[in-house]
């Protein structure tokens, strides 16, 4: 059942809930009161109060749910937060999160942090954002975390080892990027991360889709904007020709359904199955590598052609 709490955090909190009134304690030297939701045992911190200031720890637990999540805009507008220290137990942060949080200078994450998602934005305008020496070499990291890379960006560029997660729209609108090298530490890749890269020809990736795990958003497409296998042909850059894929267990159905300019993918000897129609409607693919470690094909994968031949298998 999901459950609205309001908690006021200090050396002792209550939390408010459709159940009714929980007392919490917390050892935080700073007040402050969050409101959150609780789904299945679990807390979303949704919105704080924007008068907080200086430095601020979030709790592990609030209300004695476990805090995994900071919603979308929940710090956004706190002018006067000057650092924020994330529980390694949050696995996701929200868009817009710290958004114009303008004297924020200083994020970091507990140990073993489980982050793997950030969306768009979330430390847009942030005193950490907008100081340029934080920026390498025209992309913004925090921790593990690439969060964002300059529309000027050009060229080639390899994503640092050892990222953890590329957050939602950290490359939209770099048009001038022609290749990009994802290392298999990544474990997610946020919606639309490459959306508008519209002079990428080649892509190295560690899976397909949102995760490492394959379990949403499995289709090509999804890295640039595409909610859908059928938007494939809509987002996916009609530069793009070559896809390196270095992990992952399986290609999903229509993966790169109706990804008609792509002339050569290379499926990597961890994959040992492809799914049904997942080159269908690939007309330019010339050239396929798939290794013998692949024991299942699914059908409809023979309608990929150029210029009237089957592409090299």
């Amino acid at each position: 059942m999901k459950k609205k709490c309001l908690l006021f955090v200090a050396l002792v909190a209550a939390c408010i809930a459709l159940v009714g009134l929980l007392a919490v304690s917390s050892s935080a030297a700073t007040s402050v009161k969050y409101t959150c939701s609780v789904f299945d045992g679990k807390a979303t911190i949704t919105d704080v109060d924007t008068s907080i200031s200086g430095n601020v720890t979030i709790p592990s637990t609030l209300g004695g749910y476990l805090v995994t999540s900071i919603g979308s805009e929940a710090f956004s507008g706190c002018t006067s937060l000057e650092s924020i220290e994330i529980p390694s137990s949050v696995t996701s942060i929200g868009s817009d999160a710290f958004r114009n949080c303008t004297r924020l200078t200083s994020v970091t994450f507990g140990e073993n942090s489980q982050l793997t998602s950030i969306g768009s934005d979330a430390f847009y305008n942030t005193g950490y954002y907008n100081n340029t020496s934080n920026w390498e070499n025209g992309v913004l990291y925090i921790g593990k975390h690439l969060i964002k890379a300059q529309a000027s960006l050009f060229g080639a560029y390899t994503v640092k080892e050892g990222t953890v997660s590329i957050g939602s729209e950290a490359f939209s609108g770099c048009t001038s990027l022609a290749s990009i090298e994802i290392p298999s530490s990544v474990m997610r890749i946020g919606s639309g991360a490459f959306e508008g890269c519209t002079s990428l020809e080649s892509i190295t990736l560690p899976f397909l889709g949102a995760s490492k795990d394959g379990t949403s958003a499995t289709h090509f497409g999804y890295i640039f904007g595409a909610y859908s296998y059928s938007y494939n042909d809509d987002y996916v850059p009609a530069s793009l020709q070559t896809v390196v894929i270095t992990g992952g267990a399986s290609i999903n159905a229509r993966a790169f359904y109706n990804c008609k300019n792509l002339t050569s993918i290379t499926i990597p000897s961890s994959v040992t199955s492809i799914g049904s129609g997942v080159f269908s409607g690939c007309t330019s693919l010339a050239s396929i590598t798939i290794p013998d470690s692949v024991t299942s094909i699914g059908s409809g994968n023979s309608n990929c052609k150029s210029s009237g031949k089957p592409p090299t298998l």
